[in-house]
């Protein structure tokens, strides 16, 4: 003979019992948690949809700094070919053989500006940090500064710098 415990739950589904007394069934959790799965997926994929999205790694205008394995000199050329070549026009009074400034380069209703600044960081290595400087033009003479330059545009010109270091090593000029 088989003895039956009063108050036993012998159905395959499990359930919790919530503070009132009811119960909620442990296989509506899955349903739950399946839910805010769906629903994050869907607010990170409207996040890096955003044209300002947190995903593309914004700087808040502030300068960007890498070290190369070349001597100031090579780096300091070459980052002054790589503005020549993107249509800057080097501020004399500002430049020497460490730093570098451009006048404004207007485009439409932007402008912008290039601060570069070359260090010796041991031997044979330097170290260069880079400024830009992006405004848009707001009224008639008035300009508001861009808060945030994607870090892929700091990225791609330290790229070019480097490229262009090499050519000048190799060239010799």
């Amino acid at each position: 003979m088989m003895v039956i415990k009063r108050g036993v739950n012998f159905s395959t589904q499990r359930s919790v019992k919530i503070g009132n007394g009811d119960r909620f069934l442990a296989e509506s959790y899955g349903d739950i948690i399946s839910l805010l799965v769906i629903l994050s997926c869907i607010l990170i994929l409207l996040a890096n949809c955003a044209p300002n999205s947190f995903l593309r790694n914004p700087v808040p205008n502030k300068p960007e700094t890498r070290v190369f394995d070349l001597k100031p000199s090579l780096v300091m050329k070459g980052v002054e070919r790589v503005l020549i070549n993107k249509k800057f026009t080097l501020k004399p009074g500002r430049s020497d053989s460490q730093q570098l400034q451009t006048e404004w380069l207007k485009d439409g209703s932007y402008r912008s500006m290039v601060y570069a600044e070359v260090k010796p960081a041991g031997k044979g290595r330097s170290e260069l940090t880079v400024h830009m400087i992006l405004q848009k033009k707001k009224g008639k003479e008035s300009w508001q500064p861009v808060g945030k330059i994607g870090k892929d545009i700091y990225d791609d010109f330290m790229d070019d710098v480097l490229i262009e270091s090499y050519r000048v090593l190799y060239n010799g000029r």
